[in-house]
């Protein structure tokens, strides 16, 4: 049995238009929800002025001081993720200090439908984690 070339291209075609589809369903953020968030100290130095900016809208949450070992967290309405950039700015030790522009990655065990919680973790050095808790 002898196939056209029409049919081949055509075959291609779909083949190739089914991968990119699947490639861009893999990349679609999660449809998970937003109702709290906490900043973790975890240096050995106090933390002052915690802030998280959303680079997009500029929109900002604050919360502080934040003592050694311990964390400072906040409730607010529930909001999607869309997944935007964040900044995370505080002071320490007298110093200001800013994050580059971090997307929030959303672990597999964070389940659409559940109120997640976002958490930042800054560390002595200036190094800041976030990610999603439920």
């Amino acid at each position: 049995m002898r196939l056209s070339f029409s049919r081949i291209a055509l075959f291609i075609a779909m083949t190739v238009f089914f991968l990119m589809i699947s490639c861009m369903a893999s990349t679609k953020i999660k449809p998970i929800t937003v109702d709290g968030l906490a900043f973790r100290n975890n240096s050995s130095n106090l933390i002052e002025n915690a802030l998280l900016v959303v680079v997009k809208t500029n929109r900002f949450i604050s919360c502080g001081p934040i003592l050694p070992d311990k964390e400072c967290s906040t409730t607010f309405p529930q909001k999607k993720y869309r997944g935007n950039h964040i900044i995370v700015k505080w002071r320490q030790n007298g110093k200001s200090w800013s994050s580059k522009e971090l997307k929030i990655q959303i672990p597999n065990n964070v389940l659409p439908g559940k109120s997640s919680k976002v958490i930042i973790i800054i560390d002595d050095q200036g190094y800041v984690q976030a990610t999603f808790v439920q």
